[in-house]
C-alpha cells in the first residue's frame, strides 16, 4: 500500500472534477467506435461482484483491531485501524469487478498490480481468471500479510506477492512480461511517479499491453500526469472512467480518446 501522493483534491474541486467528467463523457449509445463500444458491452454490462469476495470485504469493514501502517515513504510510525484501512483504500465492488473483466475479456496471460493494498481487487481478478499469474507489489509488510490471509481463505493460489518498493522490483518484474499484460497501477499517486513508472513500463509495451491508472482524477498532479500520458504517440486508444484510467498500446486502433459513464 505505497500511499506516497499528492495534495489530494478538496471536495469542492472533486466535485467540480466530476462535473467536468459528466458534461463531457458519453454512453454507449454516444460512441461510434466498435472497439469502445465492445468495452461497454463485454467489461462495463458485465462484470459481475462475487459473494465470497464481498463477505472478506465486509470482515475487513468491521474489523477494529491496529496494524503499523507505517509506508515506505514516511519517517514516523503509524497505527491505523484495519477497517479504517478497508473504507479509505479499497477499490468499490463495481470497480473492482470491472478490472477483474478487463482482463478476462482481453484474455491477457498476465496481471501486474501495483499497489495490494488488503488484496481485494486481486482476489477479484485472480477468482475471475483463475488460468492466470497475477503479481502483486505492496510496500507494507502488514498489509500485505492481511492480503495474503484473505486470499487463503477465498482459496486463491494464482497470485504472486511481492513486499517492496515499485521502483525496487517493477524493473525485475517487467524485463519479462507475456505478450498480453495488464498493468494495474494503484500506489504511488504523485506526478513524478506516475510519469516515470508509464514510461516503465511503455519501454517494455506491445500491441496488446493495456495499461490501468487508480485515480487519474484525485489530484492535480495526477490529472496533469494522465493528460500529458495521453499524448505519448505510444499511446493508441484512451478511455477514462473518472476513477481509473485505461491505456491501449494496440496502434492498429485509431489514436481517439473517450470519457465514459457507466
Amino acid at each position: 500500500m505505497d500511499i506516497k501522493r499528492d495534495s489530494p483534491y478538496s471536495i469542492f474541486k472533486k466535485v467540480r472534477a466530476y462535473f467536468f467528467f459528466l458534461l463531457n463523457s458519453k454512453n454507449r449509445h454516444g460512441v461510434h467506435s466498435p472497439f469502445v463500444f465492445d468495452f461497454i458491452q463485454n467489461v462495463l454490462l458485465k462484470h459481475a461482484t462475487i459473494k465470497e469476495i464481498e463477505i472478506e470485504r465486509a470482515k475487513l469493514k468491521k474489523d477494529d483491531s491496529f496494524i503499523d501502517f507505517k509506508d515506505s515513504g514516511q519517517r514516523n510510525d503509524r497505527n491505523s485501524s484495519i477497517s479504517t484501512i478497508a473504507k479509505k483504500s479499497l477499490k468499490r465492488p463495481k470497480e473492482a469487478a470491472i478490472i477483474a473483466q478487463i482482463a478476462n475479456h482481453y484474455k491477457v496471460d498476465k496481471v501486474i498490480e501495483m499497489g495490494t493494498s488488503l488484496g481485494i481487487t486481486t482476489a477479484y481478478i485472480a477468482k475471475r481468471n483463475p488460468l492466470i499469474t497475477i503479481q502483486t507489489i505492496e510496500s507494507n509488510k502488514e498489509v500485505l500479510a492481511l492480503a495474503k490471509k484473505k486470499w487463503e481463505a477465498l482459496s486463491i493460489s494464482n497470485i504472486e506477492s511481492y513486499h517492496s518498493l515499485f521502483d525496487e522490483i517493477l524493473p525485475v518484474l517487467i524485463e519479462d512480461i507475456p505478450n498480453s499484460c495488464l498493468f494495474f497501477i494503484d500506489g504511488n499517486h504523485r506526478y513524478e511517479a506516475t510519469k516515470a513508472h508509464f514510461n516503465q513500463i511503455a519501454e517494455k509495451s506491445n500491441d496488446q499491453t493495456i495499461m490501468i491508472f487508480d485515480d487519474i482524477h484525485w489530484s492535480k498532479g495526477m490529472e496533469e500526469a494522465w493528460k500529458e500520458i495521453l499524448q505519448d504517440d505510444r499511446i493508441s486508444l484512451s478511455i477514462d472512467l473518472f476513477e481509473f484510467g485505461i491505456l491501449f498500446f494496440n496502434l492498429r486502433l485509431q489514436k481517439e480518446h473517450f470519457i465514459i459513464r457507466y
